[in-house]
């Protein structure tokens, strides 16, 4: 009896047990509450936006001081008279004006900045420089560019032969 006895309590706790496991099982899990949501409002029609207003070339310059504008003035005539079949783009996230020809793509872009305009020729890396009109590289893979800093240095007429064969080369 004793031995019945001894063994009663840990029974106890065992089947105490089993009844709490199965009491978790069988009882409903309470819900969620449903977030409380405001009644969204009617939306409008929608209101059709305008395209983007496209910048001009004449606004990249627009805020350069007189002595640039005038470099890049004589930039773009160069440009227009080598290869008048080019078009220029103005891109304000960059603050220039690219160039482009229907057979070459992508060329040059004029980059105006405080004292100087760059002229970036995109594939610049590729071509001969045998008269030193880029820039050092400065790290650049693929493009090269020419400094000018006066107007004189765009009337250069190792520029106007560097314009003519990028064009020359990308269109190949």
């Amino acid at each position: 009896m004793s031995k019945r006895k001894a063994q009663a309590p840990a029974n106890a706790k065992a089947e105490d047990a089993s009844r709490k496991a199965t009491a978790k099982k069988a009882a409903p899990r309470p819900k969620a509450r449903a977030k409380e949501t405001k009644p969204k409002p009617k939306a409008a029609a929608p209101v059709e936006k305008p395209p983007p207003r496209k910048a001009t070339p004449e606004e990249i310059l627009g805020s350069c001081s007189p002595v640039v504008r005038r470099i890049a003035e004589e930039v773009r005539s160069l440009v227009r008279h080598v290869v008048p079949t080019a078009t220029e783009k103005a891109y304000p996230g960059w603050h220039g004006i690219g160039f482009r020809d229907p057979q070459a793509g992508y060329v040059f872009g004029l980059f105006p900045h405080d004292d100087h305009v760059r002229l970036f020729f995109e594939r610049g890396g590729e071509l001969e420089d045998p008269e030193g009109v880029f820039a050092p590289p400065d790290g650049l893979k693929q493009g090269r560019y020419v400094e000018l800093r006066t107007v004189i240095d765009a009337k250069v007429p190792a520029l106007r032969r560097m314009i003519i064969r990028a064009v020359v080369h990308q269109s190949v």
